[in-house]
């Protein structure tokens, strides 16, 4: 295997006799990546014309992730396949270095990229080599077909796509749809991590997806029922002006609840619906 990968990148366009080939890669004029970024999410996608799209993507306190979705018109279903990596056929060195081998999905799934090997191709992209996924085709299995993830024009995206993934909020949606703003007991103050905390979810609460916030306040055990009630009221009033002061609109519904308990009930309850 390794040495059909010599033959191959040797040069782009010398390739074994035995074996028919199809490349495909975007030329240097046409080569691009789009990058698209918030505090949520980083993504970066590049087009290998006529075979599909490879996009790699980080959302807020998950891993990166990679995903390829197929157009490639052929038939690709169940096929093994690999990933290695090449310098361009435009430098003087077109060395190899090894990847890994994998499975396509069926046609909608395409071939979905762990985070360590989204790190893999990233920096290896970064270093100026080529990703190329090799497999043959399950309409002829005489042709080796050849995408080439162009390194051209990759640079300032990469970028762009770094010091996003770098400044993007630390909770990820799992974390924040569900989570708690704790008080001292019979306070109402926000404490300094309890405003960080809100400001992670004005953040997703920006999202036009957000269909409902939800508070609902909590008091301990310490005091009567109506005191801790009107605690609780004040408190939901009080993470609500918040994220209002902080550019949310009005949508949050207040349920106000009293529980019984010590610190872990000192709270307000914030739940966030798509």
């Amino acid at each position: 295997m390794r040495l059909l990968h010599f033959l191959v990148l040797a040069n782009l366009v010398t390739l074994p006799a035995f074996a028919a080939n199809r490349e495909f890669s975007a030329s240097y004029d046409n080569s691009s990546w789009v990058y698209n970024g918030t505090m949520l999410e980083c993504s970066l996608r590049h087009q290998i014309p006529g075979y599909g799209l490879i996009e790699f993507k980080q959302q807020a306190g998950e891993l990166e992730e990679g995903h390829l979705r197929l157009d490639y018109a052929r038939s690709i279903q169940a096929s093994l396949g690999e990933l290695f990596f090449a310098t361009p056929a435009n430098q003087l060195n077109n060395r190899i270095k090894d990847g890994w081998q994998f499975q396509f999905g069926d046609y909608h799934d395409g071939v979905k990229f762990s985070n360590r090997q989204v790190r893999q191709i990233l920096d290896n992209l970064n270093s100026g080599l080529a990703p190329t996924i090799m497999h043959v085709d399950n309409t002829d299995r005489t042709m080796h077909i050849y995408a080439v993830v162009s390194p051209i024009m990759f640079q300032l995206s990469y970028d762009n796509y770094s010091s996003c993934v770098a400044n993007m909020i630390p909770v990820s949606w799992a974390q924040i749809s569900r989570s708690n703003v704790y008080f001292e007991s019979g306070s109402t103050r926000l404490t300094d991590e309890a405003k960080q905390w809100l400001n992670y979810v004005m953040e997703y609460a920006r999202d036009p997806a957000i269909r409902r916030v939800e508070l609902s306040g909590f008091t301990d055990s310490v005091g009567n029922f109506r005191d801790n009630h009107e605690l609780a009221g004040s408190r939901v009033e009080i993470v609500r002006n918040y994220l209002v002061n902080a550019g949310c609109d009005e949508r949050p519904l207040a349920n106000n609840e009293v529980s019984q308990g010590r610190a872990k009930n000192r709270r307000v309850e914030i739940k966030m619906y798509r």
